[in-house]
């Protein structure tokens, strides 16, 4: 997807901006919506993997919030 070169762009590598608090400041993922579809597609800092996620009925209707674990590794995986 060439939009995910496009952020790409602006994303910040962990440990390039450190803070005079010695925190330091990284995209922690990279996010596209298929408004159409209703697919989340998510890129964590942590893999090159396309994630996504369709935002089904069920899943906007729950009350807390859902984590989904992931494999690292380049691919594209549907999470339910």
């Amino acid at each position: 997807m060439n939009i995910l070169h496009i952020l790409g762009n602006v994303k910040i590598p962990r440990g390039v901006d450190i803070e005079e608090d010695g925190s330091d400041d990284y995209t922690q993922y990279i996010a596209i919506f298929n408004t159409n579809e209703k697919i989340y597609y998510v890129q964590p800092e942590d893999t090159n993997a396309l994630l996504s996620i369709y935002l089904t009925e069920k899943l906007l209707e729950l009350e807390e919030p859902k984590v989904f674990n992931y494999e690292k590794g380049p691919r594209l995986e549907w999470l339910k």
